[in-house]
């Protein structure tokens, strides 16, 4: 759970997200040392690695690439609307940045 649940703006709730994310690929990290060093398991090993460790990769990159966005984006509010609105018509994808 995040620590707060309002944010001033959205590079905020974003910045907590991403934070919120990196936990929980620590936790998946830790679990695939203990599947590794004490269990010997690599048929764990491999199910975290493929399901799990690189999708937390990716959905921590796009979540830094919308933070860039956000936190340069200009005028707030505006810079915003503008990144809410590109996304929504997919005139903004982040696998493209």
């Amino acid at each position: 759970m995040p620590s707060k649940n309002k944010w001033i703006n959205a590079a905020d709730a974003i910045e907590d997200a991403i934070e919120l994310e990196h936990t929980v690929t620590n936790e998946i990290m830790r679990l695939h040392r203990i599947a590794d060093r004490s269990c010997k398991d690599v048929h764990l090993m491999n199910f975290l690695e493929s399901e799990f460790i690189d999708e937390q990769i990716v959905s921590i990159h796009k979540l830094l690439k919308l933070a860039i966005l956000l936190r340069t984006s200009g005028s707030e509010a505006y810079g915003e609307y503008q990144i809410d609105r590109d996304l929504f018509q997919g005139n903004l994808n982040l696998n493209d940045l």
